[in-house]
């Protein structure tokens, strides 16, 4: 995929609020020290996207941070010393 038509489809997606890759493939791995694995809370699924769509959500993540730093959203109160 050439970087000109990825930054293409990154601009297009974050213009319109559309997360152009809806699926995803779920792992399901035993959880550590699990005594009984007839219990769901013995496992962990692992949703493993695929790379692009990984890059795109830690663009707009990298996007939103910038803007509550440049906006001064979060008060000092929201961080313990």
């Amino acid at each position: 995929m050439s970087p000109d038509l990825l930054t293409c489809i990154y601009n297009c997606s974050i213009d319109t609020g559309v997360h152009p890759w809806k699926h995803a493939t779920v792992v399901i791995l035993n959880g550590p020290n699990k005594p009984n694995y007839s219990l769901a809370k013995a496992y962990h699924p692992i949703s493993l996207l695929e790379r692009v769509a990984k890059l795109l959500e830690k663009i707009v993540a990298k996007r939103v941070n910038a803007d509550i730093i440049s906006a001064d959203l979060l008060p000092m109160s929201q961080f313990s010393s």
